[in-house]
């Protein structure tokens, strides 16, 4: 055993225990739980709706960027929303991070 188990790893041994077995309520509480995580699991995967607004953000400054040097104010302008320079420089440091645009 090391101290690196997963919660769902430790319920799922605690369900081998021949004594645990007998006991219906204990099996019932442990499945439980192991499908609370699982459940969890699954939510966590999908992006949140913020993440999915981000993501065309990005995909749209990317279009806009060209050759010349353009702070985020600029690329704000070039926009035409009211966005803060602060979303717009976060979305830029994510396209320099991913390999779409240089930072100078």
């Amino acid at each position: 055993m090391t101290d690196k188990m997963t919660k769902r790893e430790k319920f799922q041994m605690l369900a081998s225990i021949p004594a645990v077995k007998e006991n219906e309520i204990l099996i019932d509480f442990i499945d439980h739980e192991i499908e609370l995580l699982s459940r969890k699991r699954s939510k966590s995967s999908a992006p949140t709706k913020k993440q999915m607004e981000n993501e065309a953000l990005k995909e749209r400054i990317a279009e806009i960027l060209t050759a010349e040097k353009q702070s985020p104010s600029d690329i704000v302008k070039s926009l035409g929303e009211s966005l803060s320079t602060q979303k717009v420089a976060a979305q830029l440091t994510r396209l320099v991070r991913e390999g779409t645009a240089t930072r100078e």
